[in-house]
């Protein structure tokens, strides 16, 4: 539009000349009118070349920064897809300390109820030979009872009625210190027994733990539980011989109805994990 008013206007100033101006030829009229008019197409088309050049460049500048933008959200995908497998690896670590865990947990319980097994068995066997301390005290007495009555009988009467009040007297203390013996007795060996149990319990738990451990492969520190073939039972050892060999030897009667003590020895009693 620009293009044919521009042409008008340089008609009209080409025509327009003041008075009494010479009237040019009609060819050199029409080669100005020309070249005005095709200097204005070359101003016209070097506009649109210049537009056409900011477009482009403008094109190209859009362009870089969407490929800028591309690498870098290929950049951001592959930062995104490392941090995903590094949590992944963490979840998978996690999960398997959990696993480890519960596994350690389970025979951690185990253990405890070994111990506490244990812990019980020995307090039961502490409670055990203080009443076969009673026992024995009670069996001094019998022998002292006994050994009475034998020096009475060596020494002549002075009197048969005073004789005769004697030896019941002592029968009567003898018969009192025999029932409080086998009274003591009773109740040591069932002390004992209920010990005994006590602490093989103790055992057959450590050895369960222990194998449940080996099965699900944790390891246990300090020595394993003995099982009940690798424990040593305990040694049956009179008393009244450990402490005062002088002491006389029971009957073989006296000694199947009279409990053994049991010393206690750290190697032998049973171990639990």
């Amino acid at each position: 539009m620009l293009g044919p008013c521009l042409f008008t206007g340089l008609v009209i100033f080409s025509l327009a000349r003041p008075a009494g101006a010479q009237v040019p030829s009609s060819s050199a009229q029409s080669d100005k009118a020309q070249a005005l008019l095709q200097e204005v197409r070359d101003r016209e088309l070097n506009r649109q070349r210049d537009e056409k050049m900011k477009e482009v460049e403008r094109l190209n500048e859009d362009l870089e920064k969407d490929k800028r933008e591309a690498e870098d959200l290929k950049q951001s995908i592959v930062t995104m897809n490392t941090a995903v497998t590094d949590s992944q690896n963490r979840l998978t670590q996690l999960t398997n300390q959990k696993k480890q865990l519960a596994k350690m947990m389970e025979v951690a319980g185990l253990q405890i109820d070994a111990e506490t097994l244990k812990v019980e068995g020995l307090k039961m066997l502490s409670d055990a030979q203080a009443k076969q301390v009673v026992a024995v005290s009670k069996r001094v007495e019998e022998k002292e009872a006994r050994s009475a009555i034998e020096k009475a009988k060596m020494m002549p009467p002075k009197n048969t009625g005073d004789a005769s009040r004697a030896d019941l007297e002592y029968e009567r203390k003898l018969d009192r210190a025999e029932r409080a013996t086998s009274t003591a007795r009773v109740d040591a060996r069932q002390a004992m027994t209920a010990a005994t149990a006590k602490l093989q319990a103790a055992s057959t738990a450590g050895a369960k733990a222990v194998a449940r451990a080996a099965e699900l492969g944790i390891p246990i520190r300090g020595e394993p539980a003995p099982t009940q073939e690798t424990v040593e039972p305990l040694q049956e050892v009179d008393p009244l011989k450990e402490s005062d060999p002088a002491k006389v030897e029971p009957s073989p009667a006296e000694s199947e109805n009279y409990p053994r003590a049991i010393p206690v020895h750290p190697e032998n009693l049973p171990k639990t994990p």
